[in-house]
C-alpha cells in the first residue's frame, strides 16, 4: 500500500438527526490513533445531531455527497440515528457511495438504523440493526442475525443494544486487517 493511501481519512456519513454519541465516539476513536476522519453531509455546512431525547449540537461537515467517492477514503462509517437515515436513504449520492464502499470491499460501520442504506448490497450477507430494518434486508437477500454486533468480513453492522465502543473495536479491527491484506 502506498503511503498515500494510509493517509486517507474515514469517511463518516451524517444527516440532521444523526446520533451524536456515534459521531463524537467515533472521531475521538480515529485521532487517538491518527486516523484523519472526514464528515461527509448532503450539503455540507453544518449538521445537527440528536442527543438523548432532543436536538443536540452542530457539526461542521467538510465535505458534500455529490462531490465525493469511495476511492477517496479508507473506510466508511455510518452513525445511526433515524431521523439521518430516512434522509440519508431519500439521496442517491448516499445510496451510490455506501455501494461503491461495500462493493470495493472497505471497511464499513453502519450503528442501528443505518442498516437500511445497506439494502443494494446486503444479498449473501450477515447482518443487524435496527429491528425495524429486518424485514426489507431479509428481502433484499440478507442473512439478518440477533445479535448486538455481527462482522461479516470488513462490514461490521449493531443494533441498538450495542455500544459505540464495541462497534469501534469491530470497526478497527476491521481496519486494520484491510490495511494488512492491502500491503499483502
Amino acid at each position: 500500500m502506498s503511503e498515500n493511501a494510509k493517509k486517507l481519512p474515514v469517511a463518516i456519513l451524517a444527516a440532521a438527526g444523526f446520533i451524536e454519541e456515534h459521531l463524537t465516539d467515533t472521531q475521538k476513536r480515529l485521532l487517538a490513533v491518527d486516523t484523519p476522519c472526514t464528515v461527509i453531509a448532503a450539503d455540507g455546512g453544518l449538521v445537527q445531531g440528536w442527543h438523548d431525547n432532543g436536538w443536540g449540537h452542530h457539526f461542521m461537515a467538510e465535505d458534500t455527497l455529490a462531490a465525493v467517492l469511495s476511492a477517496d477514503f479508507s473506510a466508511l462509517i455510518i452513525p445511526g440515528g433515524e431521523r439521518s437515515i430516512t434522509s440519508l436513504a431519500e439521496n442517491p449520492h448516499a445510496n451510490r457511495l455506501v455501494k461503491a464502499f461495500v462493493e470495493a470491499e472497505k471497511p464499513v460501520a453502519a450503528f442501528g438504523a443505518a442498516t437500511r442504506l445497506l439494502a443494494d448490497v446486503a444479498a449473501g450477507r450477515r447482518l443487524t440493526g435496527a429491528t425495524q430494518e429486518q424485514a426489507a434486508l431479509e428481502k433484499a437477500g440478507a442473512q439478518w442475525v440477533d445479535e448486538p454486533l455481527v462482522v461479516d468480513r470488513l462490514l461490521v453492522t449493531a443494533n441498538e443494544q450495542a455500544t459505540p465502543a464495541a462497534v469501534l473495536d469491530a470497526f478497527q479491527q476491521a481496519l486494520a486487517s484491510d490495511l494488512v491484506d492491502e500491503a499483502a
